[in-house]
């Protein structure tokens, strides 16, 4: 069952309040993406100290996107994530990560997903 595949990780600062970036929730594929994006942000590795890292599973983003919290994904997570909700039977814009996004970034290209 594709509920409880985790999808990959994000960046807790207190219960509900994450590390975002473009805007939304940022759930990256590696823990060590997710380290790099927030050190980039704050300019200073003591900036992880304040989060705690954890594993996203793709029942906890889906009551995410219900809920109406907006999602940023990299390229690792996007997949992952599109591959369980086409398992689904969901309806879902890219069946992979768009290339066109890599080609655009200048850091870790994301994809932004909220619920329609």
């Amino acid at each position: 069952m594709s509920d409880h595949k985790v999808i990959g990780y994000a960046a807790s600062l207190s219960k509900g309040r994450y590390f975002a970036h473009g805007g939304a929730m940022l759930v990256a594929g590696e823990e060590k993406i997710l380290r790099g994006c927030i050190e980039s942000a704050y300019k200073r590795k003591s900036a992880l100290a304040k989060y705690q890292i954890k594993k996203i599973r793709f029942w906890e983003i889906q009551l995410w996107l219900n809920n109406g919290t907006s999602v940023s994904f990299d390229e690792i997570s996007y997949n992952r994530f599109a591959e369980c909700t086409i398992e689904e039977g969901k309806k879902i814009k890219y069946e992979s990560f768009p290339p066109e996004l890599k080609e655009k970034s200048q850091g870790v290209p994301i994809i932004k997903v909220t619920h329609r």
